[in-house]
């Protein structure tokens, strides 16, 4: 009896295991160990910091093996888009590195030349992210990023942020980080336009209080704190550095009685005094 039971075990979990594989293949198994690895290999010694750890001549070996990992997850799962994504953030941070070292004159890094390599590394593999899932916007967006940092305002750079913002209209994240590149990026008209769509997209500045009848100081930390969170407040802080403009302000103010607060305050915080009427 015992022995037909311990048949019975062993039968069910073969089929548990052959669902197992059957659903998650060796290749995507070795795939995302690779990829855990180079994540384990760049993780931040300070717990609370996210990103990678800090790039240094000591650790600089440990990118080349994160990038060495990254690869192989690749080969085994090539279809993943996430993992071309990560070996493109990797490079472009070892791009930015060697351009600032290059850029304050650090001889041993100046004759090693490899800000554009690793740069034209990072867009080639963002490249592919975006061939294995065309539907990301946020890859988009990254890639704009990359192409300017390579040669400028081009036509393709332009193409990937239309293409973003095509694939994702009302996604107020993506449109706070459309407004503020083309801010740093010296386009200040296209900042303020898409400013003006972050500005009217978004609904958190709302003071939820008063939407249920309780009153709520507007000198109160609590409502600041929600103006100041706000992506509206986001907004006036682009479209004022594009601009130096109340006007401009203005323009993009919502037809909202706390979003004239909102700018009030922003207004009072930026220490900008002038003839705007809030009305």
């Amino acid at each position: 009896m015992k022995k037909n039971k311990k048949i019975k075990f062993n039968g069910f979990l073969l089929i548990i295991l052959l669902v197992f594989f059957m659903a998650h293949p060796i290749s995507s198994l070795a795939g995302y160990l690779h990829y855990s690895t180079s994540k384990k290999i760049l993780a931040s010694d300070d717990k609370e910091m996210k990103g990678f750890k800090v790039l240094t001549k000591d650790s600089y070996s440990d990118y080349l093996e994160a990038i060495e990992s990254l690869k192989k997850a690749i080969w085994y799962s090539p279809k993943k888009p996430a993992y071309s994504r990560e070996l493109s953030e990797i490079y472009a941070h070892m791009g930015r590195w060697h351009k600032l070292l290059e850029d304050i004159g650090e001889n041993e890094v100046v004759k090693l030349k490899k800000s554009k390599t690793f740069l034209s590394h990072a867009t080639r593999a963002l490249e592919e992210a975006v061939r294995k899932n065309p539907s990301d916007y946020d890859n988009y967006l990254a890639l704009a990023k990359l192409y300017f940092e390579e040669g400028g305002v081009t036509k393709k750079e332009e193409a990937c942020v239309e293409t973003a913002v095509f694939l994702a209209p009302q996604n107020i994240p993506l449109r706070y980080g459309v407004a503020r590149y083309f801010l740093l990026t010296g386009r200040s008209g296209d900042a303020i336009k898409h400013a003006s769509f972050l500005a009217n997209l978004d609904t958190s500045y709302i003071i939820k209080d008063r939407i249920s009848g309780k009153k709520r100081s507007r000198t109160s930390t609590s409502t600041l704190r929600t103006y100041q969170e706000s992506y509206l407040f986001s907004a006036f802080e682009i479209a004022w550095r594009a601009s130096n403009d109340t006007e401009v302000l203005r323009g993009i103010l919502p037809d909202h009685p706390d979003a004239v607060e909102a700018l009030a305050y922003f207004l009072e915080w930026r220490g900008i005094t002038g003839s705007i009427i809030l009305n």
